[in-house]
């Protein structure tokens, strides 16, 4: 791959024979149902407009949008992108609010084969500005009622030279003559890149996270088969379009000729509005991450049955680690509704394990996330003086993702590679031949992977590694504990902890501590405390650490 903002080689894995064999002789993975094959979301969504009057999208902004109305605008918009001189492997922003036009946008840019690159308008303009420059963006696609987007990005565009666009454009031909453009015919290069995703970086740079084609359809099918999803279903789009988990919701439902309830911006933070937005779309699937699920149940007690969430067929967990005690509430408040355990991460396409909880998992201490998805190989490996080999029974190692969920890599990036993307050693069928490298601490029990939190996540106190993760898993077991977060302050050589606690009732620091005694060493003991109103969470709706370590 090139300059142009594609990745650089993978970094090499050190592995000896002997572990390269046992690695493959224990590696978990499941082979995609089908050959992944050339498809495109946009040619399955000019199929269902056949059926012109079958809604495609709902939104309380713009109400219904029939399949038919949706591929005309796609076919709208891809005649304005071929005639701005965009094609195939063009890289183009995207910047607005979760809605009708964002869905419009990946389709006619994916039926041109170009790449959507999702941005956030509000983000400083030095940072879309980096982002257009290292992504290398022909044109940014803005919003309708945005114009140029606002400051931050009118700002971002002078600065990097790329060509604004407004989606509006496209609508003012939708009463003349089509210009007659030719879609062009693309080849069947299933690993050409879909979408690139920012993260953040630890350089303070963003990391774009290039993802495949083959990989997105493959995800795709995947939440199909899992979930079952059919023509009845209605699955919610509630992700912020910059976060990977938005790709899934998009797409998955107009693959399958289902419909797709957008859930406004305003209506995804507060619990209350969410539910209602949820009931009055009658969501049948819904993805949300363990913060907000646990705002929602919350919400759930304080109402009747009859004013719940009845359509439900599916509640998805992701971006944190869901908890027994959390999964047996969800379980308890909605009898008939399937709860999954999901997780994955931007580097992969999204999910690359799941699980579906049973009763009988609630009695462990911590959830399985379970087997890989269809085409994904997973290893739990550790380094030792000979490089790295798999683990053995029970022993805690490091997640590696293989197989065709892998990203093609980072955006530009000529450096820190060998922290993340390696060459596979250990699969020589691998249709990517690519390693990535979680960061996080698994272990294999009875066939299932347990993770067991980031590996920056743990610090040493006094000498003694702990895992912040496994303190706040015991506080909350308290039944006063609403939520809680454990930070660590440094302290010379070693940390302090300090736990921040929303209280159901009225319970002092000297309580809590007496009760994390019973259960902990006291190594992994809180020194301070901090009663508060509700803990931070980020856009995303994780639990926002550094806020409250800022605090």
């Amino acid at each position: 791959m090139n300059e142009r903002g594609n990745a650089t080689p993978s970094a090499e894995l050190t592995m000896a024979p002997a572990a390269i064999r046992e690695a493959a002789r224990r590696a978990l993975r499941r082979p995609p149902t089908r050959p992944v094959g050339w498809a495109l979301v946009a040619d399955a969504v000019a199929a269902h407009a056949r059926d012109s009057d079958r809604p495609a999208l709902i939104d309380q902004r713009n109400g219904t949008t029939t399949y038919s109305r949706l591929n005309e605008r796609v076919g709208l918009l891809r005649d304005l992108l071929l005639e701005q001189g965009c094609g195939q492997g063009d890289r183009i922003a995207v910047a607005g609010p979760r809605d009708v036009d964002s869905v419009v946008a990946f389709l006619a840019l994916e039926s041109i084969g170009a790449v959507y690159v999702p941005v956030d308008p509000q983000w400083p303009a030095g940072r879309l500005a980096q982002v257009f420059i290292q992504t290398g963006c022909s044109h940014v696609l803005t919003h309708p009622a945005d114009g140029a987007g606002g400051r931050s990005l009118a700002q971002a565009v002078a600065v990097s030279g790329v060509t604004p666009l407004s989606t509006a454009a496209a609508e003012v031909a939708s009463g003349k003559p089509r210009r007659g453009w030719e879609r062009p015919q693309l080849p069947a290069n299933e690993g050409q890149a879909a979408y690139i995703i920012h993260t953040s970086g630890s350089t303070g740079r963003p990391k774009g996270a290039i993802t495949e084609h083959r990989a997105m359809i493959n995800h795709l099918r995947q939440m199909i088969e899992a979930l079952g999803i059919h023509r009845d279903d209605v699955v919610a789009f509630n992700a912020t379009p910059i976060y990977v988990v938005s790709v899934w919701q998009m797409l998955a439902g107009l693959l399958a000729g289902a419909t797709v309830a957008i859930v406004r911006e305003l209506d995804e933070t507060y619990p209350r509005r969410l539910l209602n937005a949820l009931r009055t779309a009658e969501v049948t699937i819904v993805q949300l991450v363990p913060t907000m699920i646990g705002l929602i149940v919350d919400e759930l007690s304080r109402r009747a049955p009859a004013d719940r969430l009845g359509k439900l067929r599916w509640l998805i967990s992701t971006g944190e680690e869901l908890r027994p005690q959390l999964a047996r509430k969800v379980l308890d408040m909605l009898p008939d509704t399937r709860l999954m355990n999901a997780y994955g991460m931007s580097e992969c396409s999204d999910d690359v394990a799941q699980h579906v909880i049973r009763p009988a998992d609630l009695r462990s201490p911590r959830l399985p996330i379970g087997l890989p998805i269809a085409g994904t190989v997973l290893h739990v490996l550790v380094e030792d003086r000979e490089g790295w080999r798999p683990t053995r029974n029970g022993e805690t190692g490091e997640l590696f993702v293989g197989g065709l969920a892998v990203g093609a890599g980072y955006v530009g990036d000529m450096t820190g590679r060998s922290t993340a993307f390696f060459h596979d050693p250990i699969d020589a069928y691998s249709p990517t031949r690519r390693l990535y490298r979680t960061g996080d601490m698994a272990r294999i029990e009875d066939g299932l992977i347990y993770c067991l939190g980031r590996t920056d996540r743990q610090v040493k106190i006094r000498g003694v590694r702990v895992e912040l993760d496994e303190v706040e898993r015991v506080l909350e077991q308290h039944p006063d504990v609403s939520q809680c977060a454990v930070t660590a302050e440094a302290e010379g050589d070693s940390f302090n902890l300090k736990a921040h606690v929303v209280m159901a009732r009225n319970t002092t620091p000297e309580q809590l501590q007496e009760f994390l005694l019973e259960r902990l060493p006291n190594s992994m003991l809180p020194k301070q405390w901090e009663m508060v109103a509700a803990i931070p969470v980020t856009s995303s709706g994780k639990v926002d650490y550094r806020k409250l370590i800022n605090s």
